[in-house]
């Protein structure tokens, strides 16, 4: 594993110590002097360092030994994340089931490919993907129960608002039992990511969705709506799962970014621009809180923010 120090017993070169040294060099372009001090400065320390299991020893013992002994910070956290196999069997060429990243995103999406990563394998762990549980929890999950929950509902609201959405009335309360769930939502989440516990965190989202979704089946505006004088209850209703949906949206951005601003803009809202770097509360966190969706405010004709995966034969 490594080479003998001429002259000096008892210590030894690590064989790949300049391929660790590429972590800091790569921060450096390519018109850059070799200066450490310019490295540092473009973002040393790393906040996370996230690797391979196999290499676990090399980043989380020889890589720090290699800082410390130079003067220099640590990474403030290293991550090992775990293998993936396919049907329960390894992937090799030799067992030509290898599953090709780029035609699994090409056929099948970021948005798909990326929930079912996070939502089904623990991170750190070992996972095995299957192509039946992986088309089952993208249309259950994302097509079924968060996309049919905002098309559902902002079809109604602008049907019987205007195109718009409804007056709030009750419902812009914090104290309103959805407000209360969204608010849950996002500690399990914000709680889950800081751990990069990524299973978790989807399925925070997941349960407010089908909170949400569990609320408007009860209320039943379309039921209400063709009773005299409950068009102020209906519009509360629906303005209550509409701002639900919208922190659906908004806790679903670090996870899915682009499902995320489809249904934001669906919501008549903008996606978020990356600001972790920008002093104060980001622009994601001030999201979080109940009732900022404005109502009156006008909401497009509503699209489907994901298309049901239909698969034939093996990816």
């Amino acid at each position: 594993w490594g080479i003998p120090v001429p002259g000096h017993p008892g210590h030894t070169f690590y064989v790949w110590f300049d391929a660790l040294l590429g972590y800091l060099t790569a921060l450096l372009e390519p018109g850059d002097p070799a200066e450490l001090a310019i490295a540092i400065e473009r973002g040393w320390p790393a906040q996370l360092h996230v690797i391979g299991k196999d290499i676990l020893r090399f980043h989380a013992v020889y890589w720090p030994a290699m800082l410390l002994s130079a003067g220099l910070p640590l990474p403030k956290r290293v991550f090992g994340h775990g293998f993936l196999t396919r049907e329960g069997q390894k992937m090799g060429k030799s067992l030509g089931n290898v599953l090709d990243p780029e035609l699994l995103l090409e056929r099948c999406g970021k948005d798909a490919v990326r929930w079912y990563l996070l939502r089904d394998i623990p991170f750190g762990d070992d996972g095995d993907f299957q192509q039946q549980r992986f088309t089952d929890l993208v249309n259950n999950d994302l097509a079924n129960t968060i996309g049919n929950l905002l098309n559902r509902t902002s079809s109604m609201a602008r049907r019987w608002f205007g195109d718009a959405v409804p007056p709030a009335g009750p419902a812009q309360d914090p104290s309103h039992p959805l407000a209360q769930a969204a608010l849950s939502a996002s500690e399990q989440t914000c709680k889950a990511l800081e751990a990069l516990d990524f299973r978790s965190a989807a399925e925070a989202v997941l349960q407010l969705a089908i909170r949400a979704n569990g609320f408007l089946n009860d209320q039943a505006p379309w039921k209400a709506m063709k009773q005299e004088g409950q068009e102020a209850l209906v519009g509360a209703d629906l303005y209550a799962v509409l701002e639900a949906t919208r922190w659906v949206a908004v806790l679903l951005a670090p996870l899915l970014p682009d499902l995320s601003a489809r249904m934001l803009g669906q919501l008549g809202q903008d996606a978020f621009i990356s600001d972790h770097d920008q002093p104060g509360p980001s622009a994601w966190q001030a999201a979080q809180q109940w009732g900022l969706l404005q109502p009156g405010l006008l909401l497009p004709e509503p699209q489907p923010v994901l298309q049901r995966l239909e698969l034939d034969g093996p990816l």
